[in-house]
């Protein structure tokens, strides 16, 4: 399951996806692996959106 794709899940924070403005940094400096950090920002409103889902380990 992708983040992205979470209900309630405002923004994704990573800089390996295209959307980041460092994407084309990691891609040159990181070899394009990016990194084990990964962030979220969460909706205003996250009330009624369903159950917590399962984040693997």
């Amino acid at each position: 399951m992708k983040v992205t794709h979470i209900a309630g899940v405002k923004r994704v924070l990573y800089p390996g996806l295209e959307s980041s403005p460092y994407h084309e940094l990691v891609k040159t400096q990181m070899n394009g692996l990016g990194t084990g950090i990964l962030s979220f920002e969460l909706a205003d409103d996250v009330n009624g959106v369903g159950p917590r889902p399962e984040v693997p380990h």
